[in-house]
């Protein structure tokens, strides 16, 4: 179920990058968008994984984990920005802005799918 949403939301994302590329002025463009769908599609999946395997273990095990891998993925998110803007310094605004709104689709993406799966658990 998780990881059918999850490519359901990423194809969704996709297709709006394709239909922003299509419609929108060329200095707006981020040819490199849908790497970033493909870079928080597996980074996504992973976290979701062991966050599971965590909670499973214990509920403290858990919060350890989700602050431990929030923090990480956040310097790493900092990293692949800054590496990118060095790089690429012209498109490095447009890929920036691509990068957040992305990154905060996934993140209420991922958010409510951990909310889901305790209330389900709960239920149980």
């Amino acid at each position: 179920m998780f990881l059918r949403n999850l490519l359901i939301l990423s194809l969704l994302l996709c297709g709006g990058i394709w239909a922003w590329n299509q419609y929108m002025p060329e200095k707006f463009h981020s040819p490199h968008a849908y790497f970033i769908v493909l870079y928080f599609f597996v980074l996504t999946y992973a976290i979701r994984g062991q966050s599971v395997k965590a909670n499973e273990r214990s509920p403290k095990d858990f919060v350890r984990f989700f602050m431990g891998s929030t923090a990480l993925r956040l310097l790493l998110h900092v990293m692949v920005i800054l590496i990118y803007g060095l790089i690429n310094r012209d498109g490095a605004a447009v890929f920036i802005m691509a990068f957040l709104v992305i990154y905060m689709v996934f993140l209420v993406f991922e958010v409510s799918s951990l909310l889901r799966f305790f209330s389900r658990q709960n239920k149980s």
